[in-house]
């Protein structure tokens, strides 16, 4: 068992009583390099070296992360963000690094960032799958963004940690150029995560440079205006070329290429009209889900409603209530707007 799940509840700051955004004093304002969550290596890191395991590779690659420390002197409030039109397993705790312990300091601020430019956040889904975050759970609830259908359906989701739930169309997430296919589960309003199989183009196996790049960046899921789904480079981290392969496409920020995924399968004997139903419901997935804004609200927050039990068994989270917004955002976000 992992040192992380057996240890007990992490302490919270004394100044971590609401993680509502729209209840944010400047009581709730502190410095995270200093506190509890530091001690107990809450920030992530992309791990330098990646284990191979050939059984999960046959359900696809994800990104390893490891606990470290957050960057030195950073000041601000730790607040639960969920927008509104996505599904509610998306939401998670972010820390909005802030100059002025007050709202404008809030409103005025940003996201802290991880090294591949991705806010750093606790899934509402691993902050009820893992003792340490008792304590974060705890406020989540008081300010009632953890009732007991979210539980549950946090409990059903039953995926690993760093796993890459995508909720939005343009959602980015990290890949390395060097894996054939990424583990991405796509979650749309209403609707059970489907786990997916996403193909990189720039892998061809069966060459002699199957691989021909390394490194790693940033892709997202978007729709063409012909209403197909294409997969986009949003941003290029890392990349170094190790070898040549003329069939091969080298991943560029801008670069857009038809989306192929895939369902993941415990089984592999199947009839191939089987198959190809099952490629189609990944693909209903993806054309239900909404735009990522293209620039998020901080104070937009999925506020849950009652919800019969007997409605659980079907959606396995609470039904989507659509969130106040004046101008609700349809179009594309441009590479540049992730966060």
């Amino acid at each position: 068992m992992k040192a992380a799940q057996r240890r007990g509840p992490t302490p919270l700051p004394p100044a971590v009583t609401t993680l509502d955004p729209v209840r944010m004093t400047g009581a709730n304002f502190f410095d995270i390099s200093q506190s509890s969550l530091n001690s107990a290596n809450y920030f992530r890191r992309i791990r330098p070296k990646q284990v191979t395991d050939a059984h999960q590779r046959q359900y696809g690659d994800q990104i390893q992360m490891a606990e470290g420390a957050f960057p030195p002197d950073t000041r601000g409030f730790l607040y639960y963000h969920s927008v509104p039109n996505q599904s509610p397993l998306g939401g998670g705790v972010r820390f909005r690094v802030a100059q002025s312990p007050d709202a404008h300091g809030f409103l005025a601020g940003h996201d802290l960032l991880m090294e591949h430019g991705l806010p750093w956040h606790i899934p509402i889904w691993q902050l009820c799958s893992r003792r340490a975050h008792t304590n974060l759970l705890t406020v989540l609830k008081a300010d009632g963004f953890a009732p007991p259908e979210m539980l549950l359906a946090s409990e059903k989701l039953n995926i690993s940690n760093d796993s890459v739930l995508v909720t939005a169309l343009g959602q980015p997430w990290v890949v390395r150029w060097n894996w054939e296919f990424s583990r991405v589960y796509f979650t749309a309003p209403d609707r059970h995560a489907v786990s997916t199989l996403v193909n990189m183009p720039w892998v061809k196996t069966g060459s002699a440079f199957p691989t021909p790049y390394s490194g790693r960046g940033l892709v997202s899921v978007i729709r063409l205006p012909d209403g197909t789904l294409g997969l986009r480079v949003d941003k290029v981290l890392q990349l170094r070329r190790d070898g040549v392969n003329i069939n091969t496409i080298m991943p560029e920020e801008g670069l857009v290429v038809p989306f192929r995924g895939s369902l993941i399968l415990k089984q592999t004997k199947m009839a191939q009209d089987k198959r190809m139903l099952l490629v189609d419901k990944v693909n209903v997935a993806c054309q239900r889900l909404p735009w990522l804004p293209a620039k998020p609200n901080p104070l937009d927050v999925y506020r849950h409603r009652p919800l019969p039990y007997d409605h659980l068994h079907k959606l396995g989270f609470p039904e989507h209530t659509p969130g106040m917004l004046s101008n609700p955002l349809v179009l594309p976000p441009l590479p540049s707007k992730y966060y």
